[in-house]
C-alpha cells in the first residue's frame, strides 16, 4: 500500500468513527434508558461466556463517555475474585500497557483524554502472557471481526503482542456493525463481538 492509499483509508475510517460515534452519541443522550437497558444486557451476557468464567486473570477497558458501561462489571469481577488488569498508557512510547486495579474507586484517576487511569503513583504492571481474557472497546465492527478503533492503534498493537490464542471479546452496540471496515496488514480481528442483540463468532 503506498503513500496515497495509505492516507485514503485514513480519512475513510476516520468518516466512518465519526459517523458511527454520533450515532452511539444520539443512542445515549436521546435514549438513556434504552441505552442503559443495552449496556446491560450486553454485560450480563458477557458474564455468561465461558472466556469470563474460566478467566483468572482479565484486562478490560474501562468505559468513557457513551461507550458500553464497564465500571460496575470491573467491580463484580473484582468482587468474584478475578485479578483485572485496566489499560495504561506511556503517552511518550505511545503504547499501552496492563495496570492491576485493586479497588475500582480508590486506584483509577482520569488520565489519558480523561479516561479514568490506573494512578501513576501505584502502577502495578503485568506480563501480558499471563492474561486469559481481553475485553475490548471499539467505534466499529465487521463480519469477520475486524474493528475500527479510535485512531491511536493501541489495541493493534496490544494484539500483536499477545498470545492469538488468548480471547479477544468486544462489546459494542449493535449500531457498531456494519458488513465490512477497511482494514490494512496491522490490523488483528476479536474473536467475539457482543451486542445487545447477542453473541456474534469469528
Amino acid at each position: 500500500m503506498d503513500l496515497n492509499q495509505r492516507q485514503e483509508l485514513k480519512e475513510f475510517k476516520k468518516a466512518l468513527r465519526r459517523e458511527t460515534l454520533s450515532k452511539r452519541k444520539q443512542l445515549a443522550e436521546e435514549s438513556p434508558e434504552r441505552f442503559h437497558e443495552y449496556s446491560s444486557r450486553i454485560i450480563d451476557t458477557l458474564k455468561q461466556t465461558p472466556e469470563y468464567q474460566n478467566a483468572r486473570i482479565l484486562m478490560c477497558f474501562v468505559s468513557f463517555e457513551d461507550e458500553v458501561e464497564t465500571h460496575q462489571f470491573i467491580k463484580d469481577a473484582l468482587t468474584e475474585g478475578k485479578q483485572v488488569y485496566v489499560p495504561y498508557i506511556i503517552r511518550e512510547e505511545r503504547i499501552m500497557v496492563p495496570a492491576q486495579i485493586l479497588n475500582f474507586d480508590e486506584d483509577l484517576v482520569p488520565g489519558y483524554y480523561g479516561i479514568l487511569s490506573p494512578r501513576e503513583d501505584q502502577l502495578r504492571l503485568k506480563d501480558k502472557a499471563e492474561i486469559d481474557l481481553v475485553v475490548t472497546p471499539g467505534v466499529l465492527f465487521d463480519k469477520n471481526g475486524y474493528r475500527i478503533g479510535y485512531g491511536a492503534g493501541f489495541y493493534d498493537r496490544f494484539f500483536s503482542q499477545i498470545e492469538p490464542s488468548v480471547p479477544k471479546i468486544a462489546i459494542a452496540f449493535s449500531l457498531q456493525q456494519t458488513e465490512e471496515v477497511p482494514t490494512d496488514e496491522f490490523d488483528i480481528p476479536v474473536n467475539k463481538l457482543i451486542t445487545e442483540k447477542g453473541i456474534t463468532i469469528f
